[in-house]
């Protein structure tokens, strides 16, 4: 009986669910090209066409052919500053 139940419950929980809606994201590489022992500036563009509660990211590299100085060099652009202020 406890089984019927939770599956009649489960069913009509099924029948009340708001519709599901297909997200678009797209992510985007701008720039990034450089000599050995030079700085090269790349951009990180991440879009949606759905609000975004949050997001991680992460990244790897070969440290034989890239190297981070200094973490400093890292920072968000205007739109994800404005977020995060």
């Amino acid at each position: 009986m406890k089984f019927a139940t939770s599956m009649a419950i489960f069913f009509i929980s099924m029948i009340h669910c708001v519709g599901l809606h297909a997200q678009s994201a797209s992510l985007e590489l701008i720039g990034g090209e450089g000599f050995a022992d030079t700085i090269v500036t790349a951009q990180v563009l991440a879009t949606t066409d759905l609000q975004t509660h949050g997001f991680s990211m992460g990244l790897g590299h070969d440290p034989n052919t890239l190297q981070i100085e200094s973490f400093d060099s890292i920072r968000g652009g205007a739109v994800l500053q404005a977020l995060n202020a």
